[in-house]
């Protein structure tokens, strides 16, 4: 691993280089912030310290992006999930309701959720009845969009792709082409339909363009127009840290 500094106006921007056998350049910020950008061992230091240069408006826009998400953190990490907190699903923004109840059910009046339990004051058996709950819309959500979507690829001749819901800290999805298998953020139930939709059209487009070059964005103009609207609001409505 190599540690590199780059100047940038008053500040200094860190990244690693890590050589892999890899036949692209692939930049990512991992779980603390920082930049990694993994290459094969045959690519120039100068080559790749130029590719940071050109992309350094949208690396530092995601650091800066991450920073604001961070300062967010303990807010979803207090959270109870007990009567009088809010959850937002698919956009919207409900208040729970705790009930004590014989059953376990999440339910809705308006926009109440209600949380039925038999132990209402356990804080985990809150949590594993609301997660049982969101996974199992994720997976009616998540398969409804993704038949919708399908479509728009098929003159491609890609291999309609299976999907699992997980609960993925710096991403709100993954792809496995090789596997014909798109991986989902739990969390992304937070937000509206088609930001969803903007996820799962990005993942697809990578089934075709690996990368995140010219080729891939024209690729998702061209089977979803408006995805940066809807980028945008999963960016501002959205937290991989929770509800």
């Amino acid at each position: 691993m190599i540690k590199r500094h780059l100047k940038v106006q008053d500040a200094t921007l860190t990244y690693f280089i890590e050589r892999k056998n890899v036949k692209n350049i692939n930049i990512r910020l991992d779980s603390e912030g920082y930049i990694h950008i993994s290459a094969n061992k045959k690519v120039p230091l100068d080559h790749i310290e130029n590719l940071v240069k050109e992309n350094i408006k949208a690396l530092t826009k995601s650091i800066e992006r991450f920073k604001q998400k961070q300062s967010v953190i303990q807010q979803y990490k207090t959270k109870q999930f007990v009567t009088g907190d809010t959850i937002k699903l698919l956009g919207i923004t409900y208040t729970i309701n705790v009930i004590e109840t014989t059953f376990s059910k999440v339910c809705f009046d308006g926009n109440t959720l209600m949380l039925c339990l038999p132990n209402p004051d356990s804080y985990d058996e809150r949590v594993k009845v609301l997660k049982s709950y969101i996974r199992s819309q994720c997976e009616h959500v998540f398969s409804r969009i993704l038949k919708y979507v399908f479509p728009r690829f098929q003159e491609y001749q890609i291999e309609y792709p299976r999907f699992t819901v997980r609960e993925m800290k710096t991403r709100w999805g993954s792809c496995a082409v090789n596997k014909a298998k798109i991986s989902l953020n739990m969390y992304l139930l937070q937000v509206p339909l088609k930001s969803i939709e903007q996820v799962i059209v990005h993942e697809l487009c990578h089934f075709i363009q690996p990368n995140h070059s010219k080729k891939f964005y024209a690729l998702m103009d061209k089977t979803m127009p408006d995805w940066r609207d809807h980028k945008d609001i999963l960016e501002r409505e959205g937290s991989v840290h929770g509800w």
